[in-house]
């Protein structure tokens, strides 16, 4: 039984092998766990530190107030409708920065064109960025303004006359 024995030698000899390998920070596996731990508190500390310097814009304090105004605008869209008010609003950068914005109005001729326009400008997610214009006829049925400091992307318009009986809104590009 000689070869019995050998192979219980050869078999005993094997786990202690595995045990001579290192002690456990010579190893990469102890490592990758902890460094897969350390980067989850990593990333944790800097949500915490974002959310606690920013200001959530998004949110309005009166909520049920802005809730209940909804359908008084929804109205103004209604009746831009049934006049048969369109825009087509279009906006340009100049050299300088500034953004030109014209408006081409359209309707029967029962709703002639009003003297002016104003048009509100709101970012899609940056309260502190909307504007309010004043948009000038420049011709019979064209407006214009201009504002400066906007920034690139997608800006949500709402024109309305002066009277505030009609609105029309309109989603726009802003190249940078």
């Amino acid at each position: 039984m000689p070869a019995n024995s050998s192979l219980l030698a050869s078999s005993a000899a094997r786990p202690s092998q595995r045990q001579a390998s290192g002690a456990w920070w010579q190893n990469r596996w102890p490592w990758i766990i902890l460094g897969m731990l350390g980067s989850t508190i990593l990333a944790c500390m800097i949500t915490i530190v974002i959310a606690v310097k920013t200001q959530d814009s998004l949110v309005a304090d009166d909520y049920t107030r802005h809730g209940k105004g909804i359908n008084q605008r929804l109205e103004k869209d209604q009746e831009a409708t049934r006049r048969g008010i369109t825009l087509r609003p279009s906006a340009s950068r100049q050299p300088d920065g500034a953004v030109v914005f014209v408006v081409v109005y359209s309707a029967p001729e029962s709703s002639p064109p009003p003297e002016f326009l104003r048009l509100q400008l709101a970012h899609p997610t940056i309260g502190a960025q909307d504007r309010s214009l004043a948009m000038v006829q420049t011709a019979p049925g064209r407006y214009q303004a201009q504002a400066t400091d906007l920034m690139a992307g997608y800006w949500h318009l709402s024109a309305e006359d002066p009277q505030g009986q009609w609105r029309v809104r309109s989603r726009l590009p802003i190249d940078p």
